[in-house]
């Protein structure tokens, strides 16, 4: 039978995916190793499945001619979402190609049966139909679709499944340490910075799309939300601007005298704001290029943070007061007093009233958005704090230390109502899934962790790195899947 746990949904979709991304003229470079198995079947095969040639056929039986077949490729409430002449030596991996509905994190979730057997990526058609004529049926399987993507100071970076932990690829090597990452809107590919270059990559295939070259090392990259353009920036203060669907860049701001550490988009991407280590963070028109303001923190920059409307942005500093700014009326609206040490980064509550500061003092604090009061100061930690996150649900607050420990705290009353433990040494980022069930840290012990955020066990433990995991991010969530015509 079909996995009771599975949430089987009615394929939402249709129409290929469009590739609105420039390809490299030079030859692609792919990714190393292989996509790895699907999840486990829900019934085993008869044992001569299992045996033999491999691809299904009995030791004894003599060698047929390739066939094919004729598939209807159906959802479990009999809606059919293709019909595909398929060879006989097709995988899942062939099936998904020659589905159009199926694309990026959609296809990586998608799961095929036959009388209720799986079809794999190491079981063959053939090997499971001996009807010319056959109905295959089609689950879609959210979790299975999500993908991890982490890599150290050395430059070494992987790619993962959320689901099982099972390591998808490694990217090959750039000229430099990868500091910054991020995946498209819709999950198909990710932008990272390597060395000198901000490298594209199609998450699924595994094909370098293009290259982004710097004339130093790239310390920051970021989406536009219509995922249609990009900003990439580097060590000497200058980002790029980046138009997908051309192969020459956009337009190159200068402005900072130090490295770009952070970018972030407006919503609408009709702007967006840049934090430098040259303590000021400055806000351009992603249009005309123009230079609309500049906050001016007053010391080395650590951290900057947009709400979600945009009307606000956060700025943190070796040096406090953090500064909250209105982006709207271009005019500083509050300064944030109270840490007692340098405060490493800063984070919007979900609706935009609170603010949450962590801290070189071993805390977290939550400030009126409106008053700039400290309202809730978050002790526990034994040493600096040096990253956070919230939960979707906007509940809690995720705090990450060099105490090799992650606590999750309940933002309406400060308390701490689970410690995640497992660390050799002090944790670098957390971050948690677009659902809230998963949380992961990464460690300067060469790991990161994928826990269960609601029980704080830990479920695996991502091996393989060369030294310190600074950067660690999980593919954003597919929040809405085409309709089914007909």
């Amino acid at each position: 039978m079909y996995p009771q746990s599975l949430g089987i949904l009615d394929l939402p979709v249709v129409g290929c995916r469009s590739r609105n991304t420039a390809r490299m003229a030079a030859p692609a470079a792919t990714m190393a190793g292989g996509r790895g198995s699907s999840p486990a079947r829900s019934r085993s095969p008869p044992r001569h499945w299992m045996s033999g040639d491999g691809k299904g056929r009995p030791a004894d039986a003599t060698p047929k001619e390739r066939t094919s077949f004729r598939l209807s490729v159906r959802t479990l409430s009999g809606r059919e979402v293709a019909a595909v002449v398929a060879d006989g030596a097709w995988t899942r991996r062939e099936l998904c190609k020659h589905i159009p509905v199926l694309h990026g994190s959609i296809a990586r979730g998608a799961r095929f049966f036959y009388e209720g057997v799986e079809i794999t990526n190491e079981i063959s058609i053939e090997s499971l139909i001996s009807l010319s004529d056959a109905i295959v049926s089609l689950l879609l399987d959210p979790a299975a679709g999500s993908v991890i993507f982490t890599a150290c100071q050395s430059g070494l970076a992987k790619v993962w499944r959320a689901s099982t932990g099972e390591c998808l690829c490694t990217l090959p090597k750039g000229d430099g340490p990868v500091w910054s990452a991020s995946f498209s809107p819709n999950g198909c590919t990710l932008l990272a910075g390597s060395g000198r270059w901000a490298m594209l990559w199609d998450v699924d295939t595994g094909e370098l799309l293009r290259s982004f070259p710097h004339d130093v090392v790239v310390s920051a990259v970021a989406w536009s939300s219509d995922g249609e353009r990009v900003v990439t920036a580097d060590e000497s203060g200058c980002a790029k601007l980046w138009m997908l669907a051309d192969r020459d860049r956009l337009r190159t701001y200068s402005g900072h005298t130090d490295a770009v550490i952070c970018v972030a988009f407006s919503v609408s991407a009709v702007w967006f704001a840049t934090g430098s280590l040259d303590g000021s963070a400055i806000l351009w028109d992603g249009i005309t290029g123009e230079r609309l303001c500049c906050v001016a923190g007053g010391s080395m920059l650590t951290s900057m943070s947009l709400s979600l409307d945009c009307a606000m942005l956060l700025v943190t500093t070796m040096a406090t007061p953090s500064i909250l700014f209105d982006v709207e009326k271009f005019a500083h609206h509050r300064f944030l007093e109270g840490h007692d040490h340098s405060v490493n980064g800063g984070a919007f509550s979900l609706d935009g009233t609170l603010v949450f500061t962590i801290s070189c003092d071993r805390t977290a604090k939550a400030w009126s958005v409106e008053t700039g009061e400290c309202v809730r100061t978050m002790q526990g930690h034994l040493d600096d704090v040096e990253a956070l996150s919230l939960s979707a649900c906007g509940r809690l607050l995720i705090t990450a230390s060099l105490d090799g420990t992650a606590k999750a705290w309940v933002i309406e009353s400060g308390e701490c109502c689970r410690t995640f433990v497992g660390h050799a040494a002090g944790l670098r980022t957390v971050t948690l899934s677009p659902d809230g069930a998963l949380l992961m840290t990464s460690s300067r012990d060469m790991t990161a962790k994928i826990w269960d955020t609601e029980t704080g066990e830990c479920l695996r433990t991502l091996m393989g790195h060369e030294g310190s995991v600074g950067c660690a991010i999980f593919s954003p969530a597919v929040s809405q899947l085409p309709a089914l015509r007909g």
